[in-house]
């Protein structure tokens, strides 16, 4: 597989979800404030690409 820019991506949106979801079940105050920023992030990546 060529690692271009959509791709790697493609790859932190994929590796994002299991931080997304250890972040969501945190039991700390910031905890959702920290998902919806990680949810953030691979969704403008997600927008960046133009998908």
């Amino acid at each position: 597989m060529r690692l271009n820019i959509p791709n790697i991506l493609s790859l932190l949106r994929l590796f994002l979800i299991p931080v997304f979801v250890v972040a969501f079940y945190l039991p700390y105050s910031w905890a959702p404030f920290a998902a919806a920023m990680i949810f953030w992030v691979a969704g403008f990546t997600d927008w960046s690409m133009g998908c």
